[in-house]
């Protein structure tokens, strides 16, 4: 069993480092550095409340001397390469992301962390980014950059030792994730509510227009499914 603590430690210290360097707007996107590199303990406090859960032996392969072997990410078959993304949808979480990838490609999951309350959505959005963007630093997900010296202290190996060819055209860091880290936790909490009183009523509206369609086409069909269905 890894010493689950010391993961968390390590990804998140490599965050708090990756978040905070002088670097220019135009590829470091400040909501990256207020969020999550003032003193005022607001990266702390969302590590605490959504802890990262990792992959196995995740802990072994960031402590190795060398990059992971390509069985750590690969499908047996599947060409060497790699790509590093995030999904942060606030209802769906990482399914979202995952459906848009076909069969061919193999999908694993080094970090995640449970659904945030809606008050939490926005801020913990920009962490998760954030990591995001540091495991695709650490594992050369991401194609030579003239900024990667930014970074290059935090990487436990270097580019030349890795046996894949990177996939992501850019850093995450350049991106400014959605929503409004601005609102207070009362506000997303409303605005969280009306979405979901909108999301009911258009789910209404459009089963009643589907339904309409279906009479339309053949009103004994549509008697008799719905009396399978309520017989059901």
């Amino acid at each position: 069993m890894e010493d689950v603590e010391e993961l968390r430690e390590i990804v998140d210290g490599m965050t708090h480092c990756a978040v905070t360097p002088d670097a220019p707007e135009w590829y470091l996107n400040p909501v990256f550095k207020t969020v999550l590199g003032a003193e005022d303990g607001v990266l702390e406090s969302l590590c605490s409340d959504h802890p990262l859960f990792s992959a196995d032996h995740f802990l072994r392969v960031l402590k190795d001397d060398a990059p992971p072997s390509l069985d750590f990410f690969q499908k047996i078959g599947c060409p060497a390469k790699l790509y590093i993304g995030s999904g942060t949808s606030a209802s769906q979480g990482v399914f979202s992301r995952l459906i848009d990838y076909d069969n061919e490609n193999s999908s694993n999951l080094p970090d995640l962390h449970y659904l945030p309350s809606a008050a939490h959505v926005p801020r913990a959005r920009v962490r998760l980014v954030a990591v995001e963007a540091v495991l695709a630093f650490v594992f050369f997900a991401g194609r030579p950059c003239q900024m990667d010296v930014l970074w290059e202290d935090l990487l436990p190996w270097r580019r030349e030792q890795a046996t894949w060819e990177p996939l992501c055209t850019h850093t995450a860091f350049l991106e400014k994730p959605p929503g409004d880290v601005e609102m207070s936790s009362e506000q997303l909490e409303a605005y969280n509510a009306a979405r979901i009183v909108r999301a009911k009523q258009n789910m209404a509206k459009n089963s009643k227009a589907a339904e309409d369609r279906e009479k339309a086409v053949s009103l004994k069909a549509y008697r008799a499914r719905k009396l399978k269905e309520k017989l059901a």
